[in-house]
């Protein structure tokens, strides 16, 4: 059986890849250039790797060339097998891990509105005219 990609496990790929960044950098950009991963490396979730018998082989490469063509990651100057995590990639990665909190943040406004837009039809039945 071939292994398919589903965007659950490339949306997957994205927050494993984010984890890494933040456990290094925290919740810098200033360090994306700086932050690479390999593509050989052996220590990502099951989900990664196609097993057939008693063969594992890895999917990491398969992978990180999908987010490089989407735009969430660059090859790294240091040669073929290493990526960095670009801005797009940070800012999927971040909406990927906290879902909530990044659409309050970037839809900050349309939730002020919401509540105001409320208040100015809630406010008849308050007031008696």
């Amino acid at each position: 059986m071939s292994h398919f990609f589903t965007e659950k496990n490339i949306k997957l790929f994205v927050k494993t890849l984010f984890e890494r960044y933040i456990q290094v950098h925290g919740y810098s950009l200033s360090n994306l250039d700086g932050y690479k991963f390999s593509s050989i490396s052996q220590d990502f979730p099951s989900v990664f790797y196609e097993v057939k018998g008693n063969v594992s082989k890895s999917l990491i490469s398969d992978y990180a060339l999908e987010l490089v063509c989407r735009g969430l990651l660059q090859r790294s100057t240091e040669g073929a097998l290493y990526f960095n995590i670009t801005a797009k990639g940070y800012t999927e990665g971040y909406k990927v891990k906290h879902p909530v909190k990044y659409f309050f943040l970037a839809h900050w406004q349309w939730f002020f509105g919401c509540i105001i837009i409320g208040l100015i039809g809630a406010l008849p039945t308050v007031v008696p005219l």
